[in-house]
Parts: C-alpha cells; sequence; structure tokens
C-alpha cells in the first residue's frame, strides 16, 4: 500500500500527505529491521515538511526522525530532534503531537538523569489530561509507573499503573 500511495503521490504537487506517507514508511522500516531505508524515509518526510513550511508536518517529522534514532540508540542526536518536534508542536499549539514528544524525548534520557526523564514524563502527563488524549494519558502513566518501580517507589508506581489500566 505504501508503494501504491508513492506511486500516486509523488506525480503530484507536494503534499503534506506525501511528508505523512514518508513517516509512515518510515516507522514501518523501523519496525522490520530496516534501519537505513527508515532514516532516509524519516528525512525526506521532514526535508518535505520544510520546503512546505508545514509546522505541525515538520513537528512530527522530527519525532519520527527522533524516535528512530532513539530506537537506534543515537539518544543525543534523538533528543535534539525530538525537542525540535516539542517545541515547534508547543509554539504553534499542537497540543496532540506535544504531549508525544515529552514521552519520547524522557525515553532518551540514560539512568543517571532520571529526574529530567520523570520532568519531561509529568510534563507529557499532566498535558495529555488537559487536552483529553486518554490513550495517552495512559501511555505516559504506564511509562510513569515503570519509572517509579525502577527507582524503588511501589506506592506510586501503583498507583500509576492503576491509573494507567483504568484509563
Amino acid at each position: 500500500h505504501h508503494q501504491s500511495a508513492l506511486e500516486i503521490l509523488v506525480t503530484e504537487p507536494d503534499t503534506v500527505a506525501l511528508a505523512a506517507l514518508y513517516e509512515d514508511i518510515a516507522t514501518q522500516s523501523i519496525m522490520s529491521g530496516e534501519t537505513e531505508a527508515a532514516l532516509a524515509s524519516a528525512q525526506k518526510a521532514l526535508d518535505l515538511a520544510k520546503k512546505m513550511n508545514s509546522y505541525e508536518a515538520i513537528a512530527r517529522s522530527y519525532l519520527t526522525l527522533g524516535s528512530i534514532m532513539n530506537w537506534t540508540g543515537e539518544k543525543k542526536r534523538a533528543r535534539e530532534c525530538l525537542e525540535k518536534g516539542l517545541n515547534i508542536a508547543l509554539d504553534n499549539g499542537f497540543l496532540d503531537i506535544a504531549v508525544g514528544a515529552y514521552n519520547e524525548v524522557a525515553g532518551t534520557f540514560p539512568i543517571e538523569e532520571e529526574e529530567k526523564a520523570m520532568e519531561y514524563y509529568k510534563k507529557g502527563y499532566d498535558l495529555a489530561k488537559k487536552v483529553g488524549t486518554i490513550y495517552k494519558q495512559s501511555w505516559i502513566a504506564a511509562n510513569l509507573a515503570t519509572r517509579h518501580l525502577g527507582k524503588g517507589e511501589m506506592t506510586k508506581a501503583v498507583l500509576m499503573a492503576e491509573e494507567s489500566v483504568i484509563l
């Protein structure tokens, strides 16, 4: 389906749909273990989004690229991309994108920077509540539960896990 959509969209003027398609191809590629293809598609999405000056697509593309870099172990570069995406999303009112960005940035911090990770998770969790994105609120609550568990904070871990399940 990706190939069929690509054959159609590349013959037309550049669109946000094409950038979104490249993001989706990038995500599928990384899930299939095709790291270089994933990075190339994510970069195409970002380049196209910038060319069209679509801040929403730029923010999403930075998140896709940063997430892939995080999965491949490039934590520092991943965080840079993710924070760019987060800032663009916040500056332009794309709050649902910002929620995901907070969660993704948090996942780039090493264990010795656990407090920074927790800060990002908490901001993402609070924003998810504010905008009413139940799925992402549950997702971040589960991540917070795991982090609290890792810190030996069992009561907090159980409360967050229960909240995640309820959501």
